[in-house]
């Protein structure tokens, strides 16, 4: 089954009346499908040329890629598959690989979005809304570091448009596909949940949807649902849902909602541009009115957009803390086009498209430009604390595993420590090793205290993640040696503090 023209425009309104709606693949959807081709290119060989380290989170994911879990102390592990079989395909090492992971991503989610909104209100809106979605944080400059905001975007925005096409179509096959994705969405991450609520929300309030219940398809889709997510839901309880207390506390650390909310706006400023750019950029030919839109979609698509973001801010402050910015990144999907929707008049929309794709396309050419400006800066001119991704990967990796090799003579198996560190060590090293974050067992299973004693640990930290108790008592009395790096010529050098722990004989 495609998803061409037969999904496409079961929002009454999505094509005039008479007329068959085009192919994804045809007309518009040429122009969609380039320009996600071209994101996708962009944020793979920008952060492929310039990043001198992988990012935190691909550092972090990658590490627990190689235990296959179903989940860490933090997160669901759907991401972490996802890097180890890159890895696997690359030769083993974790580079390049990575960025076309999340590019392959962030892809998806808008060519999903794009679908989605067309289904519901329209082509040209549809459009428009890719390409200001394609400028907001996640699914630009941050898009390279994968992670599970990331990771959950095209199954949040998959949910919605299953649901509406399993009510319009009533085909089981639709149903079946709801129960899976909404499934598989809860391995990329727990707040998945969120859009599941909302769907099953909107299928007891819509009244098409309603009549849809006492067919065989939902209790199918219900059914494949809960197959599925019972690995999830045993690592939960096998966890003491770890993960949830987790999120409570990143969110007590969070930013104030208003400040949330205000930096939300900051970052998708480049969108607003585009918004008003498509509204009042005079038109220089005579416009073209679009088709009229359906109540019920235009409707549906707005429960999709303002439903999630009421409801993750109400279940954050229930759970004691506050909704962070990078959460809120699958609830900023259907902004763009929902505002659109309701801010162009459908009398200027067909002319608001070619502005659009103008103003769209400069500030996706732009917006890459930018950035890599703003890396070579900071590798160069700045002195305030360095972007990560400028952090001498190589050199860190270099040393301290010749650290390990004069110290023992042994395959490297184990390094213990804060992640990003012990990460840059042993993301790439021949013998694989496994991190114990921390030190402690309890967050890292995979590596226990006999496992340490047998196989020994390399164990390193620096100034901004000092050892933590656990760490500490793994260290004992052993004598930290430190080694020296540099961050460039305007910043002091970096110390390093690492101990070996030798293998038993």
């Amino acid at each position: 089954m495609s998803l061409s023209g037969s999904v496409v425009g079961q929002g009454r309104g999505a094509t005039p009346a008479g007329q068959q709606p085009a192919g994804l693949l045809e007309g518009e959807g040429r122009f969609v499908l380039r320009t996600i081709l071209l994101v996708m290119l962009i944020w793979t060989v920008l952060p492929a040329l310039m990043f001198k380290a992988l990012p935190l989170d691909v550092v972090e994911s990658g590490m627990w890629g190689r235990e296959w879990l179903i989940g860490s102390h933090k997160h669901p592990a759907l991401p972490s598959w996802f890097l180890e079989v890159a890895r696997l395909l690359s030769g083993g090492t974790l580079g390049w690989m990575a960025y076309l992971v999340s590019a392959l991503f962030t892809g998806a989610s808008l060519w999903l979005t794009y679908i989605l909104v067309r289904t519901l209100v329209g082509a040209e809106t549809a459009v428009l809304g890719m390409l200001t979605l394609a400028t907001v944080e996640h699914f630009s400059w941050r898009s390279p570091e994968f992670n599970h905001d990331i990771a959950q975007i095209p199954f949040w925005v998959a949910v919605p448009l299953l649901a509406w096409l399993a009510v319009e179509r009533g085909k089981l096959m639709w149903w079946a596909l709801l129960g899976l994705v909404g499934a598989l969405g809860l391995y990329a991450k727990l707040s998945h949940a969120v859009i599941l609520l909302v769907v099953a929300g909107w299928l007891l309030y819509d009244t098409k949807a309603r009549a849809r219940l006492m067919t065989p398809g939902p209790w199918i889709a219900l059914a494949i649902f809960v197959v599925v997510a019972l690995p999830a839901v045993h690592w939960l309880l096998k966890t003491n849902f770890s993960p949830i207390e987790f999120a409570q506390e990143r969110g007590r650390s969070a930013r104030s909602l208003p400040e949330v909310l205000l930096n939300l706006v900051l970052v998708v400023s480049p969108a607003v541009i585009l918004v008003l750019a498509a509204r009042y950029w005079p038109a220089k030919t005579e416009t073209q009115e679009a088709a009229p839109a359906d109540a019920r979609a235009r409707l549906t698509l707005a429960i999709m957009t303002v439903a999630p973001i009421l409801l993750g801010i109400v279940l954050s402050r229930l759970f004691g803390s506050s909704i962070r910015q990078d959460w809120m990144s699958p609830m900023l999907c259907l902004v763009p086009a929902f505002i659109i929707d309701r801010v162009v008049p459908r009398q200027i929309l067909v002319g608001a498209l070619e502005r659009g794709k103008m103003v769209g396309l400069g500030l996706l050419i732009a917006i890459p430009v930018i950035y890599a400006g703003a890396v070579v800066v900071d590798r160069n001119l700045a002195t305030s604390r360095l972007l990560r991704v400028n952090w001498p990967q190589l050199e860190i990796a270099a040393k301290l595993s010749d650290v390990w090799r004069q110290e023992t003579g042994k395959p490297l198996k184990v390094v213990a420590g804060h992640p990003w560190i012990m990460g840059l060590v042993g993301i790439n090293h021949p013998d694989l090793p496994s991190i114990m974050l921390s030190g402690d067992p309890k967050r890292s299973p995979w590596v226990s205290l006999e496992r340490v004693k047998r196989q020994g640990a390399l164990i390193a930290w620096e100034d901004r993640y000092p050892p933590e108790p656990s760490l500490k008592a793994l260290i004992g009395n052993r004598q930290a040696k430190t080694l020296q790096f540099s961050l460039g010529v305007r910043r002091e050098l970096l110390t390093v503090y690492y101990v070996v722990i030798p293998p038993a004989p």
